[in-house]
């Protein structure tokens, strides 16, 4: 019925075009949002959201701070699975895997003159940091110090599969090297490897003409707009191309490919609404209950992905005095380690309970 409703309006915006210009367009955007998963009510709170919000971007000062543990990456199951699926394709040649796997990481130490390097002594598991960070400043992007004229929060590396002498390459017919990348799309921090091509790929969807298969394989994942309310909306990188319903487009029947994208939509709003929260404005039941059912989506997601809480309290029963403490986030797990500071927070802490001689006791 909606979508009946949907073309309706389209044929009455064309219709209308042809007498009053701008009733007719009125008309077809009205269509193309409803096609696009919106409604007049999404796009009137969108625009509410972006005039509360004035003058909060251009404010913002967040730091986030990144370790990728590439030898805890390229140990991780999942890439050993990719890396004995080439094997038995015969795309690279290769016995042993953990042999496999030292060799790329002797060639990323090199290739990155990386020294960040070392060993647990109880599970002697090794870490090889590749560290990095992000700073989004009055509405400004900088990555490593620098503007990142992307501004987009991304960060790749590519490792030699031989060195350069040696004419065999991992994924042939692209460039013989395995991409590591990070990045926040659609709201979430995702650890990820590629790129793969057809012949290389893990998952192929269609193997027809026009084929459609896994680009990019998952490693790890973050819940980043589930834990924290503190990112201007367009750093959250929301994208209906990196859907799952979206690459599904065409290769089932009765299947809504715009399912998920309807989904985050209704999320990125609720998003919207508590990120443009005032210190003055009131907690309504609607904000709290998203809070809660974001907190649950995230613990999930935490547990799943192996992440642990550095900022919980230690067994040492180390106790946190109340003007101590931040909603600064820093999980890890065996890939990645992630930190993130509201530097605004940092300097107001600061101000309150460092720059003073003196200390107010409270009642």
């Amino acid at each position: 019925m909606k979508t009946g409703f949907t073309i309706v309006i389209a044929i009455a915006g064309i219709y209308f075009i042809q007498s009053n210009v701008v009733i007719g367009i009125i008309l077809l955007v009205w269509a193309f949002l409803r096609f696009s998963g919106y409604s007049i009510g999404q796009v009137e709170r969108g625009f509410s959201s972006v005039l509360k919000g004035t003058g909060r971007t251009e404010k913002t000062n967040i730091l986030l701070v990144v370790n990728l543990n590439i030898a805890g990456i390229l140990n991780n199951q999942k890439v050993r699975d990719v890396f004995n699926n080439l094997r038995d394709k015969k795309v690279v040649d290769f016995k042993d895997t953990d042999l496999f796997i030292k060799n790329l990481l002797e060639i990323y130490k090199d290739k990155f003159k990386n020294k960040h390097e070392y060993t647990e002594e109880k599970t002697k598991k090794i870490y090889i940091w590749e560290k990095f960070e992000f700073n989004i400043k009055n509405n400004v992007l900088w990555k490593n110090k620098d503007v990142d004229f992307s501004d987009v929060v991304y960060h790749e590396i590519s490792i030699p599969y031989k060195k350069e002498d040696d004419d065999v390459t991992l994924f042939s017919g692209i460039d013989g090297s395995i991409k590591i990348r990070f990045l926040i799309v659609n709201g979430f921090l995702k650890v990820q490897i590629g790129r793969f091509n057809k012949e290389t790929s893990p998952k192929i969807l269609a193997d027809r003409g026009l084929a459609v298969y896994l680009d990019w394989l998952t490693i790890s994942t973050f819940p980043l707009m589930y834990l924290t309310q503190i990112f201007p909306d367009s750093y959250l990188n929301f994208s209906l191309q990196a859907t799952e319903s979206y690459n599904h487009l065409g290769l089932e029947k009765n299947t809504d490919w715009m399912k998920d994208w309807k989904e985050l939509s209704k999320e990125r709003d609720a998003y919207n609404h508590l990120y443009n929260l005032n210190d003055d404005d009131e907690v309504s039941s609607k904000h709290i209950e998203t809070i809660r059912l974001f907190s649950k989506k995230a613990e999930d997601l935490i547990i799943s992905e192996g992440f642990t809480n550095n900022n919980k309290q230690d067994e040492s029963g180390w106790y946190t005095p109340p003007w101590m403490e931040d909603n600064s986030i820093h999980y890890s797990n065996d890939c990645v380690v992630i930190k993130i500071l509201d530097l605004n927070e940092e300097k107001k802490k600061f101000e309150e309970h460092y720059s003073s001689d003196y200390y107010h006791e409270q009642p």
